[in-house]
């Protein structure tokens, strides 16, 4: 077997073309959906609804949503109360569901670079969550 010979791994199994093609297609795939550090920004704050006079932050370990590319992405707040994201340059709607499960969202911005950007929840419409 010559060193760049790929057709065995070490347990004499050998890899197929279709295999290797696949291999391939997926990480074409990978590499479109999923921002690379050269065109990723990261963008990070703290998230609250404000009703009135009341501000209300989301509480460490509360959930909201993400939408990217049709997808809802699920993140944690913080312990310290705060997110983290890192997402291609964009915009991007924020969907985040009480315990009444009233619906609120709010849209933020991603650029080549890191943004702190403090996401102020909007009650929408009298949309419930689902």
């Amino acid at each position: 077997m010559s060193e760049h010979d790929i057709s065995n791994d070490c347990c004499g199994k050998g890899l197929g073309l279709s295999q290797i093609s696949l291999l391939g297609l997926l990480l074409l795939l990978l590499n479109m959906v999923l921002p690379s550090a050269g065109q990723a920004g990261e963008v990070y704050g703290s998230i609250f609804i404000s009703t009135g006079n009341q501000i209300k932050t989301l509480s460490p370990g509360d959930t909201f949503s993400v939408i990217i590319n049709n997808n809802e992405t699920r993140v944690i707040v913080s312990d310290k109360g705060n997110y983290r994201l890192l997402l291609a340059p964009g915009t991007y709607v924020v969907r985040y569901c009480d315990t009444n499960h009233q619906l609120w969202s709010a849209k933020i911005h991603s650029i080549n670079g890191p943004l702190k950007q403090d996401i102020q929840l909007e009650r929408r419409n009298n949309d419930t969550c689902r």
